[in-house]
């Protein structure tokens, strides 16, 4: 593992929630909202200035069934995932399954570009969100 790339947080409504932290933070986007339509929700980067910092993902599901709509739907706004960054994406799938770690690889995620993604199992964690990207 090398570092967190990315912290989502759910919001119900992310206009107004982007509009609040422009008008009380001054803090602004790191580029256009997204829409990720295979994930099920519209997200908006938001960046720091120290380099190599995680990224607060700032999500609204646009899909009730989907992932973040139901997460959001059983535990109301506030924190969904940490992304971590791997050096090897298919020896940490190895390292987990030696570990008995259950989780899901994703072949293609739009969460990533398009590359693929860990998500480990939230049952052995409480609830939590863990996801591993593959960085270059």
């Amino acid at each position: 593992m090398i570092r967190v790339t990315a912290r989502g947080y759910l919001v119900r409504d992310l206009d107004e929630t982007l509009r609040r932290c422009s008008t009380n933070l001054d803090w602004e986007t790191a580029g256009p909202v997204e829409a990720l339509p295979g994930e099920g929700y519209r997200r908006a980067k938001m960046s720091f200035r120290l380099p190599h910092s995680a990224s607060l993902d700032v999500i609204e599901p646009t899909q009730w069934n989907s992932r973040a709509g139901l997460y959001l739907h059983n535990w109301g706004p506030g924190p969904y995932y940490i992304r971590i960054g791997v050096k090897d994406l298919a020896a940490k799938a190895e390292d987990l399954k030696s570990r008995g770690t259950p989780f899901q690889w994703v072949e293609e995620s739009q969460a990533v570009g398009g590359r693929p993604l860990i998500q480990v199992d939230p049952k052995c964690l409480d609830g939590q969100i863990f996801e591993f990207e593959e960085l270059h």
